[in-house]
């Protein structure tokens, strides 16, 4: 769901609509993706982890979707909860060949409720792949956000800093462990 997801909020950027613009929003995705995503109506964090409709709720409500969106408190909010009946699922037997789980691409059209349409058209490639890097800012950011809990910001720059020159370090042992980091 991250291609549609990234697809979703591209679409929305620079446009002032609000949820309750948008009437319907589609998405294409493989059979194999589909079948993953199994909560159309998730009530908890784990379960909007396997939820296209919360992907789509979180880009148009939240513009995000990160650690702290995927928690049982935002899951559960009455707006999110409004917008999963608007999202549909359209699954095709097309996969990728290097990676046969998914399909060759995704794509997400959102139809507003003056008429309007915005169509992502074809998505092959997720936010951070290396066809579509993402910046060192745009890194240490997710970064930050993934470790949060296991790091004080001063540990959790050290070591996006190492990992940032991984192939430069003499030995692996000079990156910090979890067990040094909880030591300290």
């Amino acid at each position: 769901m991250h291609r549609s997801f990234d697809a979703a909020v591209r679409l929305l950027a620079g446009r002032a609509i609000k949820p309750d613009d948008i009437a319907a929003i589609e998405v294409t995705m493989g059979k194999g993706q589909t079948t993953v995503l199994a909560h159309e109506r998730p009530q908890t964090g784990l379960e909007a982890k396997f939820s296209e409709q919360f992907a789509m709720a979180a880009a148009v409500i939240l513009g995000r979707m990160g650690v702290a969106e995927v928690v049982d408190a935002v899951v559960q909010r009455p707006d999110i909860q409004a917008f999963f009946p608007k999202v549909r699922l359209n699954p095709v037997d097309a996969y990728d060949t290097r990676d046969p789980a998914h399909s060759p691409t995704e794509r997400v059209v959102i139809r507003l409720c003056n008429g309007q349409v915005l169509d992502s058209g074809a998505v092959s490639v997720i936010r951070g792949h290396a066809y579509d890097p993402m910046s060192t800012d745009e890194l240490w950011q997710k970064f930050a956000d993934c470790t949060a809990k296991t790091h004080t910001q001063p540990q959790a720059r050290h070591l996006f800093e190492l990992l940032q020159a991984v192939d430069e370090l003499p030995s692996v042992r000079e990156l910090p462990t979890c067990e040094t980091i909880f030591r300290s």
